[in-house]
């Protein structure tokens, strides 16, 4: 997947084997548990494969981890639920070629504050996405968010 996206290489904040993996921004923070060291490469996607140039909406960070051939969308918002949705939408939209080979894309959106309209028509039709189209998951949480691969 990397060796065909524009700006990749450049794009990789870290890689290797490490057992936590830390996005962080604004005091958001997605935190990862690699707990058997497979390899990843976490990649700045906002001002770094997406330029700042381009008018388009993107998340913040993926996180691709080469032997499991599973991807991470992750978007750091302040309280714009809605837009962080966009973002990731957006994002899928930008990367769908590429991401037609990984085997599950999964959502991340970890926000500052406000409650998110789980019946919102934009975050369902995300979730369903994701599930369907791409076989990951979608999941949301305040301020920092942890989980385990």
């Amino acid at each position: 997947m990397s060796n065909c996206i524009p700006n990749y290489q450049e794009s990789i904040e870290q890689s290797g084997k490490h057992q936590i993996i830390v996005c962080q921004e604004k005091n958001r923070v997605f935190e990862l548990t690699n707990a058997n060291s497979h390899h990843f490469e976490k990649v700045k996607i906002d001002k770094g494969l997406i330029s700042q140039k381009d008018p388009r909406k993107r998340c913040d960070f993926g996180i691709y981890f080469n032997q499991l051939n599973i991807c991470y969308l992750i978007e750091l918002k302040g309280s714009d639920f809605r837009e962080a949705v966009s973002q990731i939408n957006s994002t899928l939209d930008i990367f769908a070629q590429h991401l037609s080979s990984v085997d599950h894309v999964n959502a991340r959106i970890v926000y500052k504050k406000s409650t998110p309209d789980i019946r919102d028509t934009a975050s369902i039709k995300l979730k369903s996405r994701v599930e369907k189209q791409f076989k990951g998951t979608f999941l949301y949480s305040t301020i920092k968010m942890t989980e385990s691969i």
